[in-house]
């Protein structure tokens, strides 16, 4: 072996000690650890704290009726659900616009709705699109998106076919009304 590799070799064999000695005979916990442990003990104190005075004083008429309030379903639920009518059923004159059935050789799937403002995005075939502008296989273009449905209208024509919004994991095919 040569010199240096003998060097090498020792700073490797006391790194290694070092690392031994450290990790079997450190007897402080880390400073970090200090904090966690302080932290968590004084949440506990603040819980015991609190139960026992609950218990002492009892619960007030106001706190059981916020209680039931809370656990009770929400009447206005801040989420969008897309199986949740959010507006009324779009009104499509007949005699101005047809609609028609989804041709077979088009599959068309809108997953996702998106309104930042004044603009809205609808996700159709992974790809996001805004009103008026021409989907990727050609030939339609979005007229109107909603969040639980977009109208599509075929280039050319007075036809427009109606897209329903699909959750992840459904299967239901696209359908116009």
């Amino acid at each position: 072996m040569s010199k240096r590799e003998k060097i090498i070799m020792l700073m490797v064999l006391l790194a290694v000690i070092y690392g031994a000695y450290s990790f079997l005979f450190s007897s402080s916990p880390s400073p970090d650890l200090q904090i966690q442990t302080k932290a968590a003990e004084e949440l506990n104190n603040f819980i015991a704290n609190m139960s026992k005075d609950i218990r002492k004083e009892g619960l007030t008429a106001a706190d059981l009726d916020l209680m039931h309030r809370t656990a009770a379903d929400w009447q206005n639920d801040p989420m969008i659900r897309s199986t949740d009518r959010l507006r009324p059923e779009l009104e499509i004159k007949k005699d101005e616009v047809i609609v028609m059935d989804v041709p077979e050789d088009i599959d068309l799937v809108y997953s996702g709705y998106l309104s930042l403002g004044d603009l809205n995005l609808a996700i159709i075939n992974n790809m996001e699109y805004q009103a008026g502008e021409e989907l990727e296989q050609g030939g339609y273009v979005i007229e109107q998106i909603y969040p639980e449905k977009t109208i599509i209208r075929v280039i050319g024509t007075q036809r427009n076919i109606v897209v329903p919004l699909e959750e992840a994991g459904t299967s239901s095919k696209t359908k116009a009304s």
